[in-house]
């Protein structure tokens, strides 16, 4: 009974928690005068950050914890059934498309669309670490390494949340040896390398 009135105890935190966040997103977004804003309403322009730079991140971490309260009491079987995998499907499209409705809004204007949104950043790490969850519960490290990574390529937020999750579920839920574990961490970084090096030669190598 208690683990229960815990678990509700989060679930009525969770929609809480992610409403102070859309009045954070509010206050951030209409600060009053772009002119003269106050200092912690404005994204750092590059190094360090402020507190509007928290507010994405913190949107992640709902979609994390919702992740992390939900799919623990799914059974195997629910887990791998095409309805659940549809549904998945159907709150990402929904995720990407009202992010590109709300860029075009209310000119309409295609030219200056804004692909990489921030609904559609949510809607693809909720698809990709979703996956990367349910790959780890089966022990498939390399798949849920490989989802891991292509979630940090959509948000790098997730470059230091990727192996600490790994870690968990190495030690704590499949009880892998300390050994084993580390080689898990080894073949992550080296798929990091191989799906990031791109990117780099791109930024870096010229």
């Amino acid at each position: 009974m208690k683990s229960i009135d815990r678990y509700m105890a989060r679930l009525i935190a969770l929609p809480l928690f992610a409403t102070l966040i859309i009045a954070a997103m509010l206050l951030v977004n209409n600060p009053g005068s772009w002119g003269a804003m106050y200092a912690p309403l404005a994204h750092a322009p590059w190094h360090g950050w402020t507190p509007a730079d928290l507010v994405f991140p913190t949107f992640l971490f709902c979609v994390g914890m919702a992740i992390g309260l939900s799919v623990p009491r799914l059974t195997p079987g629910d887990r791998s059934s095409a309805a659940f995998w549809i549904k998945v499907a159907r709150r990402t499209a929904l995720l990407i498309l009202l992010g590109l409705l709300l860029n075009i809004l209310p000119k309409f204007d295609f030219a200056h669309l804004r692909l990489p949104g921030i609904l559609q950043r949510i809607g693809l790490c909720y698809a990709l670490m979703l996956a990367a969850f349910l790959m780890w519960y089966r022990a498939n490290f390399v798949a849920a390494s490989i989802f891991a990574v292509l979630a940090v390529m959509t948000r790098p937020v997730f470059d230091v949340a990727a192996p600490l999750l790994l870690v968990f579920f190495a030690l704590v839920i499949h009880r892998l040896s300390l050994a084993a574990t580390l080689r898990q961490l080894a073949l992550y970084a080296a798929i990091y390398c191989l799906l990031l090096s791109p990117w780099w030669l791109h930024n870096f190598g010229s």
